[in-house]
């Protein structure tokens, strides 16, 4: 079980005013999944009701200044790796993935949390009354950008292109996965430079 303090901070109950999909205090339980604490039934459930249409108040992820866009890609991979362990069970010949998923939340407990709190400040910054419910609303957003590809690629091509990061990340050390999204957000912003926000 996830420590109270993640616990805490993972909280999304406040929604965003006026947005055109459900945001995660919405979606019952999404909040579990993303602590791993969800079971998987309740994980598949909660992932299977989001709509892709919810805007990401964070703005483009390409247009973010540093420490947001390390946030950022922070957030995203671990997106990626919720999805991926509730989608490539089959694929991949395993029922442990998402216990798998839920023990590399556990061990990330300090980077996710940071990471929270700069995607916080950032919303703060570009005028997020309350930075909660626009994290909650980022995360949301992230979350169904991830199953719409999903969906486009279908569950195979999917799990065959996520099988190397998942393998690569789920059993790694804090300071292993810290490596990984500064090289991940370094390439990202040596493509398109840093923005002034």
């Amino acid at each position: 079980m996830l420590c109270h303090r993640l616990r805490d901070v993972f909280v999304f109950t406040a929604l965003l005013a006026g947005a055109s999909g459900p945001a995660i205090g919405q979606v019952e339980g999404l909040d579990e999944v993303y602590r791993g604490e969800a079971t998987e039934t309740g994980a598949r459930t909660a992932l299977g009701a989001l709509n892709e249409a919810l805007p990401n108040p964070a703005g483009d992820s390409q247009c973010l200044p540093e420490p947001a866009a390390h946030a950022d890609q922070m957030m995203r991979l671990h997106t990626e790796l919720m999805l991926a362990s509730l989608a490539c069970e089959e694929s991949w010949g395993s029922d442990q993935l998402y216990a798998q998923y839920a023990q590399f939340t556990y061990r990330m407990q300090t980077l996710l949390e940071n990471g929270l709190e700069e995607m916080r400040r950032h919303l703060t910054r570009q005028g997020a009354s309350d930075s909660l419910a626009a994290f909650d609303s980022y995360r949301t957003a992230i979350a169904n950008e991830e199953a719409q590809e999903l969906r486009e690629l279908g569950t195979v091509t999917y799990c065959n292109m996520m099988s190397y990061r998942f393998d690569s990340l789920i059993d790694a050390r804090p300071e292993q996965f810290e490596d990984y999204v500064e090289d991940v957000t370094g390439r990202l912003l040596s493509r398109v430079g840093v923005c002034g926000n």
